[in-house]
């Protein structure tokens, strides 16, 4: 789906920093956004995050339609972020997500931890996280993701 040559040309685009598209996830587990190109590099010992890919990407569009067809996904959008980290980068804290949250490796190995358990998702894998459970990714590799989030729209959530 995504090569990192490809993330890093698109990371040069000024329209995804004009779209607020672009952050960092720092050693505290904070979300940064960023403003450039230029900061990104400054700060690529960080994970890298690109927001609504499928706004941006026809081919990320088609995956998210082809993953609400196959989960039975009705009743809400699919959003897909991007996340590169090189090995040793930070990540969120634990957490949990109020949607369901498909993951999907396209380069490198990314490690979830989830109910206690470790698990390694390689090039061509999807991982499913269930909505309400307490998980957090390690970056043991680099590792190019893409995270789908089986949303609902916002009218169910007033």
């Amino acid at each position: 789906m995504f090569t990192l040559n490809t993330v890093l040309s698109i990371l040069q685009a000024p329209i995804l920093y004009d779209e607020n598209a672009v952050f960092f996830i720092d050693f505290d587990g904070k979300v940064n956004k960023a403003h450039s190109f230029g900061e990104v590099l400054k700060n690529s010992h960080n994970t890298i995050k690109m927001e609504r890919m499928e706004n941006f990407s026809r081919a990320m569009n088609e995956e998210c339609l082809a993953l609400a067809k196959k989960y039975n996904h009705t009743e809400g959008p699919i959003t897909c972020h991007l996340f590169y980290a090189k090995k040793g980068s930070p990540s969120f804290k634990p957490h949990t997500d109020p949607f369901d949250v498909v993951i999907y490796c396209c380069e490198g190995t990314k490690t979830i931890e989830m109910n206690g358990i470790m698990h390694d998702i390689n090039v061509g894998e999807y991982f499913h996280i269930p909505s309400g459970t307490l998980h957090q990714a390690f970056n043991n590799s680099e590792a190019l993701t893409l995270s789908f989030a089986f949303e609902d729209y916002m009218e169910n959530r007033i």
